[in-house]
């Protein structure tokens, strides 16, 4: 059976002992009066490069990595930072490699992170100007709290709940609502 044009031609690429390099992930911008977050994805390694451009009232740059005076980096190139969105000038951030994961809110303004914990990354996190919503995790669960809990544990897994946890702008106020779950961590 003959081989399709772009299979035998990938092949070839292959025996030569070439491999096309993947192409570099395409930057995402996020505005907020006076400023532009610029992130993408590293090719290379964990985490995002992220760029924060300072704007002069009425100035729009165009999407890149582009920096000039007064802009500054978050985090660096080992962090696994993930950008999750913006709330006002507080950049919501996905942190880790594994499957426990933690959200960080970094303080754009204060230049540092505002606010850690602990959380659900399957679950949806809301993010509007003025609050951000997650399902954070409140503590360990027991054999009482959980039903699954002998299950986890016999496949050496955490059992740990979690709730809806809301985040007030600009305060920080931190509630939780709703009834508690029970979800495996590592």
């Amino acid at each position: 059976m003959p081989m399709s044009r772009p299979i035998a031609s990938l092949l070839l690429v292959l025996l030569a002992g070439g491999v096309a390099e993947a192409a570099a992930p395409r930057p995402k911008c996020l505005a907020a009066p006076g400023l532009q977050v610029v992130y993408a994805e590293r090719a290379d390694s964990v985490g995002s490069t992220i760029l924060v451009q300072s704007l002069k009232p009425g100035e729009t740059r165009p999407c890149g990595f582009q920096k000039r005076a007064g802009d500054y980096a978050v985090g660096g190139p080992d962090d696994a930072d993930y950008v999750l969105g913006l709330a006002g000038s507080i950049l919501v951030l996905d942190q880790g490699t594994g499957p426990d994961r933690t959200l960080a809110l970094y303080d754009l303004a204060a230049r540092r992170v505002a606010l850690t914990r602990a959380y659900d990354s399957d679950a949806p996190v809301a993010i509007t100007p003025t609050q951000i919503s997650f399902a954070g995790i409140v503590g360990p669960a027991t054999a009482a709290t959980c039903p699954a809990f002998r299950e986890y544990k016999k496949n050496g897994l955490e059992a740990v709940l979690v709730r809806e946890v809301t985040v007030r702008l600009p305060c920080l106020a931190e509630t939780a609502a709703g009834a508690p779950r029970c979800i495996p961590q590592q």
